[in-house]
């Protein structure tokens, strides 16, 4: 870690707390991008695909990733960091780390904040060695939490999203005991198999809904749900409003801007 923050270059340093979210265009960074979402939601399009960002969640994007943020019309509350690692470093996370922000997230944040403003003569060694521990802790997170066997359930749940996906498939494809494979996932993640698939579902028919045109029947069949009542229900007990509802919120805080 003391190498790695020695030379690695921290290009920006931002933190906001703003009442919407304004947009980024379409385009491949030229370094690494850290965010960590406090409050609210952040939208992006991550080569391709729609990927959202929630509270307590954070998102590592790395140097050549073709990024798009798309503005939000709610209150956001977040940190980002654009880093310059050493050449011949490989990055060892990338892409959505969910509940990645605890006490210590925002501890290290006010402290590097406070660094970065500073007038200190070793303020760039301090926001180095704070930086360098932020982001290896979410290296932490992200593998030693999760064994291969979880990880590969979420690959097999995003991969499969579209289709029907049921516990004896998903512990088929990873050749381990339904029963076993429940439990596990749980200890590791603390929610169900059946609860994952359901906010990833979820998140896709949001992501979808803010960035597309299509009907909700057509996100509905994407999103791998039975039929629409299936799909409004879930999103209700999710969400707390229907599908359609949230569908005309969302268009008019667009509408409002």
């Amino acid at each position: 870690m003391d190498s790695l923050h020695e030379n690695m270059e921290i290009l920006i340093f931002n933190s906001h707390k703003r009442p919407a979210v304004p947009a980024i265009g379409r385009y491949a960074i030229a370094c690494t991008d850290v965010t960590f979402c406090f409050e609210g939601e952040m939208h992006y399009v991550i080569n391709g695909e729609p990927v959202t960002l929630f509270a307590g969640d954070a998102i590592v994007m790395p140097r050549g990733t073709v990024r798009e943020r798309l503005g939000t019309d709610i209150f956001n509350d977040y940190a980002s960091f654009n880093v310059v690692f050493p050449d011949g470093y490989t990055e060892p996370i990338s892409g959505v780390i969910r509940s990645a922000v605890n006490a210590d997230t925002l501890y290290l944040v006010g402290l590097y904040a406070a660094a970065h403003n500073s007038d200190s003569a070793h303020k760039k060694q301090k926001c180095r060695a704070l930086f360098s521990y932020l982001y290896h802790s979410l290296a932490d997170q992200s593998s030693v939490k999760e064994s291969a066997s979880v990880v590969a359930v979420r690959r097999y749940v995003r991969d499969h999203l579209g289709e029907r996906i049921s516990l004896c498939d998903i512990a088929a494809s990873v050749h381990l005991a339904p029963q076993y494979l429940s439990a596990l996932f749980r200890k590791q993640t603390g929610v169900t198999v059946t609860d994952y698939i359901a906010k990833e579902r979820i998140d896709k028919a949001k992501s979808l809904i803010l960035t597309t045109n299509m009907r909700l029947s057509e996100i509905s069949d994407i999103c791998g749900f039975s039929d629409h009542y299936a799909f409004s229900h879930a999103f209700s007990r999710v969400e707390g409003v229907s599908a359609s509802q949230y569908k005309k919120i969302k268009k008019a805080q667009g509408e409002r801007k």
